[in-house]
């Protein structure tokens, strides 16, 4: 919402982005990134300062028209992995043994207590979703940086990089002291000195201000974290759990205030307890018959978090 403001503010000329330390899963990541194009429909610049980035950080500074690096700052571009843990022979010497009832050969959760090592299910599964996210990867990196894709896998195998090997790769386009690059923006926007307004501070700014409220409201509804039943009094969710008691209470306030005309729910869940997932099931179910629902998946929705989303009239991911 913030970029969507300062797209509609005259106020706002120029976006600098300082992408640093992202750890976002993959699909926040591409939300971010998704806001940047489309601010740059404006026809006002974006421009991305980058310090010491990671694959992350990279990944949504791609987004802007150009990237600067710092002159002596590294580019930790080196590709995809993923590590999984595993405690069976700890628990072994510990005399702990763990009983798991598995309910299909791909319900790994249990392995992680009885296993050694990847089953070779969850290494079909990891291999296939880290190929996909390696191939986004790429074929981003191809479109933003004008390369093709079997180029792009070439230079990654190279990584990670110097400054003054990113430049030479064409990963970025100048090598720049941060006053420098603010330098450059003030002659380029022709206006003057410019006047650095901090993301935290402008999101206070008002839609209506810039001409974007309307009269009709789409509510934006968060389920995130692990599914439980809670208690009766909480508000549905606090900082590692959605309980069911609270955001049914939640979702039934959505349905019954008539100014909401819409909504979203953003899903961010592994799943969690049976009961509590078929609550909040029964719940959006009942919205979904009331008002116009969309789901929206962020990076988990799994087990009852895709339950969940199958009470939508549509469904995306990202």
């Amino acid at each position: 919402m913030t970029l969507r403001k300062a797209a509609a503010d005259p106020h706002i000329k120029a976006v600098v982005l300082e992408p640093e330390g992202l750890a976002a899963g993959w699909a926040k990541l591409e939300e971010m990134r998704a806001d940047v194009e489309r601010f740059r429909k404006s026809g006002k610049p974006v421009y991305a300062y980058l310090r010491a980035p990671g694959t992350r950080d990279y990944y949504v500074a791609m987004a802007a028209d150009r990237i600067y690096l710092g002159p002596e700052d590294p580019l930790m571009l080196k590709g995809l992995r993923a590590e999984l843990m595993y405690f069976k022979k700890t628990l072994d010497k510990l005399g702990v043994a763990v009983d798991v009832e598995h309910a299909g050969k791909y319900k790994d959760f249990g392995d992680m207590f009885t296993r050694s090592d990847m089953s070779p299910e969850t290494r079909e599964v990891m291999n296939s979703v880290v190929g996909d996210l390696y191939a986004g990867l790429v074929e981003k990196i191809a479109a933003a940086r004008k390369k093709s894709p079997q180029d792009v896998e070439a230079i990654i195998d190279q990584g990670p990089f110097t400054a003054t090997q990113a430049l030479k790769a064409g990963l970025v386009d100048e090598l720049r002291f941060e006053d420098q690059l603010w330098g450059e923006l003030k002659d380029s926007l022709h206006s003057g000195e410019p006047i650095k307004v901090p993301a935290e501070r402008y999101a206070k700014v008002t839609a209506e201000s810039v001409g974007l409220e309307g009269k009709s409201r789409v509510a934006l509804v968060i389920g995130e974290g692990d599914i439980v039943r809670g208690a009766s009094g909480d508000n549905g969710a606090d900082e590692s759990s959605l309980t069911s008691s609270g955001f049914d209470k939640l979702l039934q306030q959505v349905a019954n205030d008539s100014a909401i005309k819409g909504v979203v729910v953003r899903i961010d869940s592994p799943g969690g307890e049976v009961t509590a997932s078929d609550d909040i099931w029964r719940q959006m179910n009942l919205l979904s018959k009331k008002k116009p629902m969309v789901i929206s998946m962020s990076d988990t929705a799994a087990s009852g978090g895709y339950y969940m989303a199958l009470t939508g009239g549509a469904t995306t991911w990202r």
